[in-house]
C-alpha cells in the first residue's frame, strides 16, 4: 500500500493500464466499474467522454445495488467493464462472467483482474469450506471463495469473451514497473466482445 495515496498495486496497474491503453480517451462510452475502488472511480468521473455506472452487491454508495450473477442491465448496454479483484468473492464465477460477458457491447472491452497465482494450473475451490480460517488457508483471504489459477483465462473464453493475457512487465514500461511497486510477472485478462458484423 502507498503510504501517501493509500493505493494498492493493482490500483496502479489498473490505471497505468487504462492510461496507456487508450480505452478512455476514445468517443462517449459507458463503462460499468464493479466493487468500484474510490480512487479509480473519481479518476474516472472527470473524463466527460465517461457515463460511469457503479454497482456492488453490498455497497450502497454505488449507482446500482445487485448481484454479478443477475445483473439488471440489458444486453450490450456497456463499452468498457471494470472487475478488479472482485470474481474470487463471488459464489457462481461462471454465472458472473456470462452476465459481464452479456452486458458487454459487441466491439466493448472488459479489463478482468483477480488475485494472481500463475505457478497453479487449476482454480482451487470447494464450497463447502466456509471456515474463515480455512479459506484464509486455502484461497488466500477470509471472504475468498476461491484461489485461480492458469485456468481462469479458459473460464473467461468459455462465458463467450475475446481473451488477451498480459504480463504487466510486457505491458507497462520497466521505470514504471519499478516505481509503482508492481510485479513485473503478473498477469491479467484484457477481454473483448466480438464486433458486430453485417
Amino acid at each position: 500500500m502507498c503510504p501517501h495515496c493509500g493505493s494498492l498495486e493493482r490500483h496502479r496497474l489498473l490505471w497505468l493500464y487504462l492510461q496507456r491503453s487508450g480505452k478512455l480517451h476514445a468517443r462517449p462510452i459507458s463503462v460499468l466499474h464493479t466493487a468500484p475502488e474510490p480512487a479509480i472511480a473519481e479518476r474516472l468521473r472527470s473524463f466527460p467522454n465517461i457515463r460511469l455506472v457503479s454497482t456492488d452487491l453490498s455497497d450502497d454508495d454505488v449507482s446500482v445495488r445487485c448481484d454479478l450473477e443477475t445483473m439488471p442491465f440489458r444486453a450490450g448496454a456497456f463499452e468498457g467493464i471494470i472487475c478488479s479483484h472482485v470474481l474470487e468473492h463471488v459464489s457462481n464465477d461462471i454465472a458472473a462472467m456470462r452476465e459481464l460477458r452479456r452486458t458487454l457491447a459487441p466491439g466493448g472491452w472488459a479489463l478482468i483482474l483477480v488475485p494472481n497465482h500463475d505457478t497453479r494450473a487449476t482454480t482451487d475451490e470447494d464450497a463447502s469450506v466456509t471456515d474463515p480460517d480455512e479459506r484464509f488457508r486455502r484461497f488466500g483471504q477470509r471472504d475468498h471463495v476461491r484461489r485461480y489459477g492458469m485456468d481462469f483465462f479458459d473460464r473467461l473464453r468459455r462465458a463467450g469473451f475475446m481473451v488477451e493475457i498480459h504480463r504487466v512487465g510486457e505491458v507497462i514500461p520497466a521505470d514504471l514497473v519499478v516505481a509503482n511497486a508492481l510485479n513485473e510477472n503478473e498477469m491479467f485478462a484484457d477481454c473483448s466482445a466480438p464486433a458486430a458484423t453485417g
